[in-house]
């Protein structure tokens, strides 16, 4: 693939009598990446790697915007093990950043420095491994709620110099310019944040400067219009929870509501416009590093069992379980992260904001289903096929991978007739080539 991009095309006929409707689907196959010593690892042996060693830091926490409110603690040293790979420092000291993927690189959007919120924003190039500066946010802002919708990044809420602000924005990579869009009607800070069908959600989060009380407010917001939607309230009236969309689900998780850190966690069905239980996390948890990637909620990090950590759990939907992540490299609170895994920033304790940055490979698919594939893509998802009628597939594959390995996918191929396709040269009611890639 010298060019980094190669196209296959496979076509399905149908050979019945009646006419066929068929639709075609990305399939993750796995991956096996080729680490800088030349050895390689599965999916499954990242998984099951135990990472670095389980680091609890006993140390203040705040749920305050600023330092002004409470005292600096001391860093703490990370050991390093694979496979969290340590990745270029973040250009500054910071903590309640929001981290966000698009288009293969990873935005940080404000946050602060442990004592004063930023304007600053800075762009994470996987190939080049450097950081490059983008246009400020027109105003500082901390513990912001942001998301990427239509290929633009949402922010909004945040702490300003007042407390939680009511200002929105859309940031437009193309232009690296941001635009103002109608205020929020709830703003908090330090929100769960999740993007469900081309819509923004913002879940709870502080009231004041100092946090407290904290809200169980719900808003969604839609760029298409403009406009914001108050939602049915969070079962719990928590800040800095971890969420995300998943299938058009809403997932949260965690958070603190002033006196506890939680571990109960809900998911909100737009479509019945209500919150449900799920399984419990593994373990109270707060002021995580979270975001959605191949299909799951994954968590590292934060405040959890009143201690700030390095260990991670990651919530599946579909079984409706929680299972552990390989401890990464450094315990923190209050940093951001997304899908890749990407995980910036955060706090050892207290307000002591640094610019540590690393990722856990194998966890590059972005997308809110579980079965996009982020390195190919194909040009139809469905057709309806008479009889003797054909459809060619293309298939697009890139060299759209954050570490070099073998990555293999498949495209799934479903239509309503009571026999089956067969994927083979023999005659059937409908027949295929179907590529595999690497």
């Amino acid at each position: 693939m010298p060019s980094g991009k190669v196209t296959k095309t496979f076509t399905v006929t149908n050979n019945g009598g009646a006419p066929v409707e068929v639709n075609f689907g990305e399939r993750d196959g796995g991956f096996e990446l080729l680490r800088a010593d030349g050895s390689r690892m599965t999916r499954d042996q990242i998984l099951a790697s135990s990472g670095a060693p389980l680091q609890q830091i006993n140390a203040p926490t705040s749920f305050a915007a600023k330092a002004t409110m409470g005292t600096n603690a001391v860093p703490a040293t990370a050991p390093q093990a694979a496979p969290w790979t340590d990745i270029t420092d973040y250009p500054a000291n910071v903590m309640d950043n929001r981290v966000v993927s698009l288009d293969g690189k990873v935005y940080s959007i404000a946050g602060g420095n442990g004592s004063a919120s930023t304007t600053k924003n800075f762009v994470y190039d996987p190939v080049a491994q450097t950081w490059s500066a983008i246009a400020d946010l027109p105003g500082a802002r901390n513990a912001l709620t942001v998301g990427v919708v239509g290929g633009k990044i949402i922010a909004t809420g945040g702490w300003a110099a007042a407390g939680p602000d009511s200002t929105t924005w859309s940031y437009d990579p193309a232009a690296n310019t941001w635009t103002e869009k109608a205020d929020n009607p709830a703003p908090r800070s330090a929100a769960g944040q999740a993007v469900v069908d081309g819509k923004l959600y913002a879940v709870g989060g502080c009231t004041t400067a100092g946090c407290t009380p904290m809200s169980n407010d719900v808003v969604r917001y839609d760029p298409a219009t403009d406009t914001w939607e108050t939602l049915p309230d969070y079962p719990k009236s928590v800040a800095f929870a971890s969420c995300g969309g998943i299938e058009g689900v809403v997932y949260c998780t965690g958070g603190n509501d002033g006196a506890a850190a939680q571990k109960a966690s809900y998911a909100f069905d737009p479509g019945a416009n209500t919150w449900t239980p799920i399984a419990d996390a593994p373990a109270d948890n707060w002021a995580s590093s979270f975001a959605v990637a191949n299909g799951k909620l994954l968590v590292v990090g934060g405040s959890q069992a009143g201690v700030i950590t390095n260990a991670g759990f990651a919530y599946d939907p579909a079984a409706n379980t929680w299972s552990s992540l390989p401890n990464a490299n450094t315990a923190r609170y209050r940093g951001g992260a997304a899908c890749g895994f990407y995980k910036v920033g955060g706090s050892s304790g207290q307000f002591n904001a640094t610019p540590d940055s690393e990722a856990l490979p194998g966890f590059e698919e972005c997308a809110e289903g579980a079965a996009d594939v982020s390195w190919f893509s194909i040009d139809k998802t469905e057709a309806t096929l008479a009889p003797g009628a054909s459809v060619t597939v293309t298939v697009v594959m890139t060299a759209n991978v954050d570490q070099p390995g073998t990555y293999t996918g498949s495209v799934a191929i479903g239509e309503n007739t009571p026999t089956p396709c067969r994927r083979s040269s023999s005659p059937s009611r409908c027949s295929s080539r179907r590529p595999g890639a690497s």
